[in-house]
């Protein structure tokens, strides 16, 4: 089953799109937002046909990509068959040229990821009557990117912000860059959050501060638990945490809550290396 949905908020666009495989109501929506003839975000391979309607119905002059995952570049090939340019952060376009292995329910709910060949995005957007600054905000992927419009309160957040409640982590994402990207998202101003799963129109900045007081709480208790001794599965227990086991095996523990515990705990480790390293150099 599928659901496209089409919205605007002042002269954005919002298309919202879902898929599931298994003939139940989607869950989890992508949305893409379109203003001033630019596209932020292409949505999940799994919408192609949906999204190459929408894409042919409008004058999409240019693509920023917010990161380099399969539900937010999905479709990027549609648009490059109609020689629309693509940019994202240099991190980004290398990480398209040769996709990361995904697991099957990602390929399930998202679909495949493509190579795909994009163009690194230099400074700052002007668009015909907007501005849009380029934020970097590693964490959720390595190059994640945050576009503000700050004349009229836009921040198109990708998945910096999703929910300010997080229940799962990939492997690869860093609970301590996340952290500080939304210390660092904060310092702006903005009124709503145009998010890659969970736009919210309203209280934009207090759900963003309930997300970074949620992830300091849990990498604080994390680490308490952690130098005390303790290992990741009794630092779960003591958090009274329960793992979706059933998300955790179909995607081969690639999404789990132990995998946010995993990367307090990785930065923990790091941080002490590098006490040793400099206490050794002095």
């Amino acid at each position: 089953m599928s659901k496209v949905n089409l919205s605007s908020h002042y002269n954005i666009e919002i298309l919202e799109m879902a898929f599931s495989p298994l003939g139940m109501l989607p869950k989890r929506s992508v949305f893409t937002y379109f203003f001033d003839d630019v596209l932020i975000d292409t949505g999940q391979k799994n919408m192609r046909a949906s999204f190459k309607k929408y894409a042919n119905e409008r004058k999409i002059d240019r693509v920023y990509l917010t990161h380099h995952h399969e539900d937010h570049v999905g479709n990027v090939p549609v648009l490059q068959e109609k020689g629309i340019p693509v940019f994202a952060h240099p991190l980004g376009v290398e990480l398209m040229k040769r996709p990361e292995k995904i697991c099957c329910v990602q390929r399930w709910v998202w679909g495949s990821a493509e190579a795909i060949q994009v163009k690194p995005i230099e400074g700052d957007l002007f668009l015909k009557n907007s501005y849009l600054q380029v934020i970097h905000t590693p964490g959720h992927a390595v190059d994640h990117v945050c576009f503000l419009e700050p004349n009229k309160g836009w921040l198109f957040a990708g998945d910096l912000y999703v929910h300010h409640k997080i229940k799962y982590f990939m492997q690869n994402e860093d609970l301590g860059l996340q952290i500080e990207s939304l210390k660092k998202i904060l310092q702006y101003d903005f009124d709503v959050i145009l998010c890659g799963h969970n736009p919210q129109l309203k209280n934009a900045k207090i759900l963003v501060k309930r997300k970074l007081s949620f992830l300091e709480d849990f990498y604080g208790k994390v680490t308490e638990y952690y130098h005390k001794g303790m290992n990741k599965t009794s630092i779960m227990r003591s958090m009274d945490i329960v793992e979706n086991k059933l998300l955790k095996y179909l995607s081969g523990n690639r999404l789990s809550t132990m995998n946010m515990i995993s990367s307090v705990v990785r930065t923990e480790q790091e941080k002490l290396f590098e006490r040793i390293l400099t206490d050794n150099l002095v």
